[in-house]
C-alpha cells in the first residue's frame, strides 16, 4: 500500500510539538511544481493554436478544460505526497474548485441534451468563440496564479531559511495549551447547541425567528469538532467515534430538510478528512471520494428540485412535511419530467460559462464591471464603520445587469470577474491579489499544524472554504474573510494563552 506522508502527527502524551525539518522545508510543500507550470502553459497553447486556426476551434473546447483539469489534479498529488497537511490549505482547494467549476463546468456546455443547453444559455447566449476566450481567461488567470505563487513562497521559503539562522524568537502559531479532544469537544459543543437549540426548531416550526447571521455561522464549529474527535478516536482507538458518527447523521439529515447541500455532506467530508489525516493511503483516499462524489452529484439535483417544488410562484413553502414529500417525490420520474421535463439541472448548476462568457461580452462591449468598488472597505467591521455597504450586493448587480432580476444572485467566477473588471490587465491583478492571500493563508494553516494549534483551526478551516469560492467574487469571497480570520486568530491565541490549563481532559 501507498502510503502518503505527514509533516507532523498528534501524539497526545507528547509535551510539545514534534517539528519535523525547517520552516523553509515546511513551505516548499506548498511550491508549484513544473510540471504543473507546463501543463498550464499547454492549455495556453492549445488557446493560441485555437485563436489562429478556427477549424480547431471545437477541439480546444474540449481540450483546454481538460488539460487544465490535469495540470491541477497533478498538483493536488504532488502536495499530497510532499505532506497530507497540504489538505486543509487554500491553494489545495483552489485546484479542487478549478476542476470542478472550470474543468467539468467548462465540459458541461459540450454534453448536456438540447433542453439543458436552452436552460444554461437562458443567462446568456454564447456561441463556440465565447467560449474559447472564457477557456482562455480562465487557463492565462490559473498559469499567473502559478507563477506568482512560486515567486512568493519561495521568497518565503528564502526568508524562513535565513531566519533559521538567528535565535530563537517566539512564534505567532505555537503549540495549543488544550489538548485536541478538548478543542474538539467544545467546538463540537458549541455548534450542536446552536443547532439544536436554535436552528433545528426553526426548521421544525417550533420558533418563528431564525438566529441572527453570525449566531448561525457559529454552528458550523461542529464541523471542527467532527474531524478533531475523529481523528483523535483513531490515535486512541476510542469509541467517541460512533458518538460522532450519529451526531453526523443527524446534522446532514437536517442538512437535508434545510435543502443545503454544504450542511448535509460537510459533516461526512471532514469525518473523511479525519481518517486520512489518521493515516493517508491511496486506498482511503480513493473510498472517500468514491463515497462522497456521487453523493455529492446525487444530492445538487435533489435540492434544487426541491427549493423549485417549495419556493416557485404556487409551491407550498418550506415547512417540514412539504419538504419531506417534496424529496420523496423526487424519486418519481414522472413527478421530475413534470417540473424539470428532460433538462439535466443538477449539470445546469455546475456550469459558469454562461455567466463568465457575459461577463467577458460586456468588457468588450465598453462595459467594464466595478466589482473592486468596496476593496478599501471590506476588512473594515460594521461595528466602525455602521454604514458599511452591504459587500455581497456586486452579485446581485451582475445578476440584474444580465437579465434584470434583482432578487438574485449570481457570479462569473473570479477569472471571468478579472477580465470584466480590467480587460486581461484585470487578469493580471486579480491573479496577483488572489495569489497573495492564497500563499499567506495556505503557510498560515501548514503552521498551525505543524506546530499542533489546534486553537487555530477555525482559522485553518475557514481558510479551506475561502480556497473552494474560486467560483464567487474577489472582495467579497476572498479578501472579505481576511479580516474575520484576523480577529479569530486574534481572539483564539488570547484564550489559549489565559484560559486555565486545568481544562485538558485527556492527560
Amino acid at each position: 500500500m501507498n502510503t502518503l506522508t505527514a509533516s507532523s502527527a498528534y501524539a497526545p502524551q507528547q509535551p510539545a510539538a514534534a517539528a519535523q525539518g525547517s520552516d523553509s522545508h515546511l513551505i516548499l510543500a506548498l511550491l508549484p511544481s513544473w510540471t504543473e507550470i507546463v501543463i498550464a502553459v499547454l492549455a495556453v497553447v492549445i488557446y493560441g493554436l485555437a485563436a489562429a486556426y478556427e477549424e480547431l476551434l471545437g477541439l480546444a473546447n474540449y481540450a483546454v478544460p481538460v488539460v487544465l483539469s490535469a495540470a491541477a489534479a497533478c498538483g493536488v498529488w504532488i502536495m499530497m505526497q510532499r505532506s497530507i497537511n497540504t489538505i486543509w490549505t487554500m491553494l489545495f482547494w483552489f485546484r479542487v474548485a478549478l476542476i470542478s467549476f472550470f474543468g467539468v463546468g467548462s465540459l458541461v456546455p459540450l454534453v448536456i441534451n438540447e433542453s439543458t443547453l436552452d436552460l444554461v444559455q437562458s443567462f446568456f447566449l454564447f456561441f463556440p468563440q465565447d467560449v474559447l476566450k472564457y477557456n482562455a481567461v480562465i487557463a492565462i488567470f490559473y498559469l499567473l496564479v502559478l507563477l506568482m505563487c512560486r515567486v512568493t513562497i519561495g521568497t518565503a521559503i528564502t526568508y524562513s531559511s535565513r531566519r533559521a539562522g538567528l535565535a530563537a524568537r517566539p512564534h505567532a502559531i505555537g503549540l495549543s495549551n488544550f489538548s485536541l479532544k478538548t478543542i474538539g469537544i467544545v467546538f463540537l459543543a458549541v455548534g450542536i447547541s446552536i443547532n439544536y437549540l436554535l436552528i433545528y426548531p426553526n426548521v421544525l416550526g417550533m420558533i418563528d425567528s431564525p438566529p441572527i447571521g453570525i449566531v448561525a455561522q457559529a454552528s458550523q464549529a461542529s464541523l471542527i469538532g467532527y474531524f478533531m474527535i475523529t481523528y483523535w478516536s483513531l490515535v486512541n482507538k476510542s469509541r467517541w467515534i460512533y458518538v460522532v458518527f450519529v451526531l453526523a447523521a443527524i446534522e446532514s439529515f437536517m442538512g437535508l430538510i434545510q435543502l443545503t447541500k454544504f450542511a448535509t455532506l460537510f459533516p461526512w467530508v471532514m469525518i473523511g478528512i479525519g481518517f486520512i489525516y489518521y493515516k493517508a493511503s491511496l486506498y482511503r483516499i480513493g473510498v472517500i471520494l468514491v463515497v462522497l462524489v456521487p453523493a455529492y452529484f446525487m444530492l445538487a439535483p435533489m435540492i434544487a428540485y426541491g427549493r423549485n417544488v417549495l419556493y416557485s410562484p404556487g409551491g407550498s413553502g418550506g415547512g417540514l412535511t412539504e419538504t419531506v414529500s417534496a424529496l420523496m417525490s423526487y424519486d418519481s420520474e414522472a413527478a421530475k419530467y413534470e417540473r424539470y421535463g428532460d433538462v439535466q439541472n443538477g449539470w445546469a448548476r455546475l456550469s459558469y460559462v454562461n455567466a463568465g462568457t457575459f461577463a467577458i461580452d460586456q468588457y468588450d462591449k465598453g462595459l467594464p464591471g466595478n466589482s473592486l468598488r468596496h476593496i478599501f472597505v471590506v476588512l473594515i467591521p460594521r461595528l466602525i464603520y455602521p454604514n458599511k455597504p452591504i459587500i455581497t450586493d456586486v452579485s446581485r448587480d451582475f445578476t440584474f445587469l444580465a437579465n434584470g432580476n434583482w432578487n438574485s444572485s449570481s457570479s462569473p467566477g473570479i477569472p471571468a470577474e478579472a477580465y470584466w473588471t480590467a480587460g486581461w490587465i484585470g487578469v493580471g491583478i486579480f491573479s496577483l491579489l488572489f495569489s497573495l492571500v492564497m500563499t499567506g493563508w495556505s503557510i498560515y494553516s501548514l503552521f498551525a499544524l505543524q506546530r499542533q494549534a489546534w486553537h487555530l483551526f477555525f482559522v485553518v478551516l475557514l481558510g479551506m472554504r475561502v480556497g473552494t469560492r474560486l467560483d464567487g467574487m474577489l472582495v467579497a469571497d476572498i479578501i472579505g474573510p481576511v479580516g474575520i480570520a484576523i480577529v479569530a486568530h486574534v481572539i483564539l491565541q488570547l484564550m489559549n494563552r489565559f484560559l486555565p490549563r486545568r481544562f485538558l481532559l485527556d492527560k
